[in-house]
């Protein structure tokens, strides 16, 4: 097995004399629409940051945010409820798996609708957590999606090609979030 090393985007050399890889999170993006001398769109902006870097957006504040689908926002929460993951068929008439959640800051809860093989990851990797010691089960969103229903009375999240999920991860914000639990719950 091949070992990837890791490294800051920071300590990338400007002029390197080997071909590398790096792996970027996709904080946001929009297509660009200017027009080439051929009249076709001129493509796709995007702001690019390291993938271990986190922005996070509290809950309370995921109305505020904006309502194109292509809005990427980093959350902590705390794992309140999951539903029983399901197949259902979505509208492209192929079934799909749907994973239910929702996430709360001890503020505000959230729903969250997880689709494809996303979903099923994260039902195997929060079935696993629920067992463990370390309760509750506090997971970090990174990049997932903002959706602003027309149909529904609240903002949900989702998942995109670019989202990823750290369950319980050793990070200041997750510490915060568990301490104020453990301090509403008077323990």
């Amino acid at each position: 097995m091949t070992t990837i090393e890791k490294i800051s985007l920071d300590d990338l050399e400007p002029i390197s004399q080997v071909e590398e890889k790096i792996v970027v999170k996709v904080s946001r993006k929009w297509k660009d629409y200017s027009y080439n001398n051929n009249g076709q769109q001129g493509g796709v902006n995007m702001i690019l940051i390291d993938e271990f870097i986190f922005h996070f957006t509290t809950l309370g504040n995921i109305d505020d945010m904006g309502v194109e689908d292509n809005y990427c926002i980093d959350v902590v929460g705390i794992i309140h409820s999951v539903k029983a993951l399901e197949v259902k068929t979505n509208w492209k008439n192929e079934e799909e798996a749907i994973l239910d959640l929702v996430i709360t800051d001890t503020i505000r809860k959230v729903n969250i609708h997880f689709r494809g093989d996303f979903a099923v990851t994260c039902n195997v990797a929060l079935s696993n957590a629920a067992l463990q010691p370390l309760q509750p089960v506090i997971i970090i969103l990174s990049s997932c999606i903002v959706i602003h229903k027309s149909n529904a009375t609240e903002t949900c999240l989702t998942n995109g090609p670019e989202t990823d999920i750290f369950i319980n991860p050793n990070n200041i914000r997750m510490q915060n979030l568990r301490n104020r639990f453990f301090c509403l719950q008077g323990l």
